[in-house]
């Protein structure tokens, strides 16, 4: 005898929540991801802020080369807060990205599974009829 639908459905839903786990798992390690890379920013917006002080009070003794190193300096620690926020943006859109992804994976993986136990319902129900077509007839024979 031939496997019925419901039990064939459950290859097909394994198969898309295995789909779900893996873009769950995604998502989460973008999501590690940007966080990571806004502490990085958090660090050095507080470096640059904690180097522009110590700079700034000693400004008026300081010499004109140590004055040009320490303004090049912070305008490279400046440029590199742009290109963190630049980052940032990238794994803000991969996690946008990420949970779009898993969302599809969940609303198809529930669908499967409803769709499967609506199979179910259908076999059971039948089986229920055939049951009760069956008894029918015995009691039928029964009082002949």
């Amino acid at each position: 005898m031939r496997n019925k639908r419901s039990q064939r459905m459950s290859i097909v839903v394994q198969l898309a929540q295995r789909k779900k786990d893996d873009a769950a798992r995604m998502l989460k390690e973008c999501q590690a991801t940007l966080f990571c890379e806004k502490d990085k920013a958090a660090d050095l917006h507080r470096y640059y802020h904690t180097y522009e002080q110590r700079f700034s009070s000693k400004s008026h003794a300081i010499r004109a080369s140590d004055l040009s190193h320490s303004r090049l300096f912070l305008q490279q620690l400046s440029q590199a807060i742009d290109g963190q926020r630049l980052t940032i943006e990238e794994a803000e859109r991969q996690v946008l990205q990420a949970q779009f992804f898993w969302q599809q994976c969940h609303l198809k993986t529930k669908s499967l599974l409803e769709l499967q136990q609506r199979y179910a319902k259908e076999e059971n129900d039948e089986e229920d009829r055939r049951e009760q077509r069956s008894m029918d007839e015995w009691v039928t024979l029964r009082r002949q």
